[in-house]
């Protein structure tokens, strides 16, 4: 398991899975970063209730939409491959 300050700069411009506190989770380009961990994703990015059907609550698609997810709320990030 790699530390965040390891992984975040792996996946930059790569789809990542973040999940947050409140038992949700978004799906998306990870765009930027900084040291808080608060992220920007773009692309299609979604928004799942954290359950095994995963309900999807939210889209926001294209390009030049961003989601500000912040970082006291990110409870592990996962890359997809």
């Amino acid at each position: 398991m790699l530390a965040p300050k390891e992984l975040l700069p792996k996946c930059v411009n790569q789809q990542i899975k973040v999940i947050t506190t409140n038992q949700t989770y978004y799906t998306g380009k990870l765009i930027s970063y900084d040291e808080y961990m608060n992220l920007v994703l773009s692309g299609d990015v979604e928004e799942r209730k954290l359950t095994s059907k995963g309900e999807l609550l939210s889209k926001i698609g294209g390009d030049n939409n961003r989601v500000l997810i912040c970082g006291v709320g990110v409870a592990m990030i996962v890359p997809c491959i």
